[in-house]
């Protein structure tokens, strides 16, 4: 199973396999997933994930929000109040992000991930100061406060969050993120 690999978001995925990745996500009308997916690596995949939210044209907290994140990093309770703020879609994609990191943790003895490992990897993509602000205008202490507003969220149960009714049950989300990990067995 790719959940158990070895260094997961420890090491990068590979230039063909991302270039396949682009291909199939911009030609999703006329593949088969299932066969194409399965030749690409596990390690590929996480890597155009953090490069999906990466290139957006906004973060997903918007950047509007990045001041208020910076301060409501002290509690969760804070950090709960932001998220409601949230789109309905940026809230669920979230949810969603936050419930696959915690299905890849679950393999945490095999492909030794952490919750520290995810705040880091995804502080910076999820979460991106105004245009406006220079990196000089930028204090070192906000990048702690991103991962502890993140850490928040991974370390407590996030299902209830939904904001919608989706086709699945809550029961259903892990094996659908099961399944999708499994379509990379590489």
């Amino acid at each position: 199973s790719c959940l158990k690999k070895p260094d997961l978001f420890r090491r990068g995925g590979y230039h063909r396999d991302l270039q396949e990745i682009r291909w199939l996500l911009d030609n999703v009308e006329s593949w088969n997933a299932e066969s194409r997916i399965s030749s690409v690596s596990a390690y590929s995949i996480l890597e155009a994930i953090v490069l999906f939210f990466d290139c957006l044209p906004d973060s997903l907290f918007p950047s509007q929000l990045y001041s208020t994140i910076m301060d409501a990093s002290k509690s969760f309770k804070n950090s709960l109040e932001i998220y409601n703020c949230l789109p309905e879609i940026n809230a669920n994609v979230f949810v969603y992000l936050i419930t696959f990191l915690k299905l890849v943790h679950s393999h945490s003895s095999e492909n030794d991930t952490d919750l520290p490992l995810f705040a880091d990897t995804f502080a910076d993509v999820l979460i991106k100061p105004p245009a406006a602000l220079s990196l000089s205008q930028i204090p070192k202490s906000d990048r702690d406060s991103k991962r502890k507003f993140l850490g928040y969220f991974l370390a407590n149960d996030v299902s209830h969050l939904f904001q919608i009714d989706l086709l699945l049950t809550r029961d259903e989300y892990p094996l659908l993120a099961r399944h999708l990990v499994r379509t990379g067995t590489n």
